[in-house]
């Protein structure tokens, strides 16, 4: 966030306000999408406290989490994750009980809570402790319940178990007055499912941290670094998780002698043209540097459909052209009104279209209109109008 945004985002201080962020899942995306997240909003003094009540499954989780958090203000407090069974809701709703009690925060706080099936739960505490709703935001990431059938490989009967909750979770959606989706489609998606009233429903997409933008320098230290010749063009694929919706065996049908592939996933797939490369998160602004452009390539379904992959999010802000197939509607709106990209109807179709004129694009330019829709200081200003409004 540069000085002139965090001046506009000061006029919000001095109230002497506290923010409650309520999350359990301490998966890929904590450290870009919870961890910097408060971080910026920190940044902006709009909360005179801040704090943070994470559910953790266990001492590594709590570790992770502390060290992400060391430097900053905010206050953590820890309380147990329970899994997604109905049998564990009075445990989960005791502990989180608890977890407010511990923080002892003012009756008039802001609530932000990440992901539907985690508000389903602290509903009952959140009305013990604060009586009302009125200051209380969900935070709702994807298709979840979807996510069960297509992705989780379990027995049928645990996924039916788990969707009692989620059946659970988008009834009780609507005591809420605000909720945050990461997509219009993700918006439709809940509008349909929960019947709730279009004018609750904001979308606040998935953020990119400062770090991601573009750097002529970092560009070439990296391409030294990955021995990739002058004129080779590098298409990068980057997951921090390797979820099943992100496709990470679908790069086997990207490779040409056209261009190398840079698989920065944690999954190794050996074939020639492909450098497979797992870095830690602080390192990945300085490696979409070193590529010409971006690939994401997904099954067509519901999850993907709704989905503000952080990646993508990530690739634009750092200035690279998105060759991607129309499975996730958010990519093909922003590479159709940007102009910066490729939409194809399959992977197979990248080896008939000739990509340089793509690469070639004023990458600095392309950073900046990325950071526009998807940077930090665009998405804080979005979630503070929302706490404030």
């Amino acid at each position: 966030m540069d000085t002139s945004e965090k001046k506009e985002e000061r006029s919000f201080s001095n109230r002497n306000l506290t923010l409650i962020y309520l999350n359990a899942d301490i998966g890929s995306v904590f450290d870009s999408q919870v961890a910097y997240l408060l971080k910026s909003i920190s940044e902006t003094a709009a909360f005179d406290r801040i704090i943070h009540l994470c559910g953790v499954k266990n001492q590594f989780e709590q570790e992770r989490v502390s060290k992400a958090l060391i430097s900053l203000d905010i206050e953590v407090v820890f309380f147990k994750s329970y899994p997604n069974y109905p049998f564990y809701n009075g445990f989960q709703q005791r502990a989180i009980l608890d977890a407010f009690k511990q923080a002892k925060a003012p009756k008039e706080s802001h609530i932000h809570i990440r992901g539907e099936l985690l508000a389903s739960t602290a509903l009952k505490p959140i009305m013990h402790v604060f009586y009302s709703l009125d200051n209380v935001v969900v935070d709702i990431r994807g298709a979840g319940r979807e996510e069960l059938s297509l992705y989780l490989k379990a027995p049928f009967w645990k996924v039916l178990l788990k969707k009692q909750n989620y059946r659970k979770a988008f009834e009780r959606l609507k005591k809420f007055p605000k909720i945050s989706v990461v997509s219009d489609a993700l918006k439709r998606y809940i509008l349909l499912n929960a019947q709730i009233p279009n004018s609750r429903i904001h979308v606040v997409h998935c953020l990119a941290g400062e770090h991601f933008t573009f750097n002529e320098e970092n560009r070439k230290r990296i391409r030294n670094a990955l021995h990739v010749k002058h004129g080779e063009k590098l298409l990068v694929f980057s997951s921090g998780g390797n979820a099943g919706w992100q496709n990470t065996q679908g790069l086997m049908l990207l490779l040409s002698d056209k261009w190398t592939i840079l698989n920065l996933s944690k999954e190794v797939i050996n074939e020639g043209g492909i450098i497979n490369k797992f870095i830690p998160y602080s390192e990945v602004p300085d490696y979409l540097n070193a590529a010409d452009a971006a690939i994401i390539f997904r099954e067509k379904n519901i999850v993907n459909e709704v989905a503000c992959p952080v990646k993508f999010c990530e690739y634009v802000c750092s200035g690279l052209p998105v060759i991607s197939d129309t499975s996730v509607e958010e990519i093909v709106q922003y590479v159709n009104q940007s102009g910066s990209g490729l939409i194809l109807e399959n992977a197979t179709e990248i080896n008939s279209v000739d990509i340089d004129d793509l690469v070639d694009e004023d990458r600095k330019h392309a950073a900046k209109q990325g950071r526009i829709t998807y940077g930090e200081g665009t998405i804080i200003r979005d979630y503070l109008n929302l706490y404030f409004n």
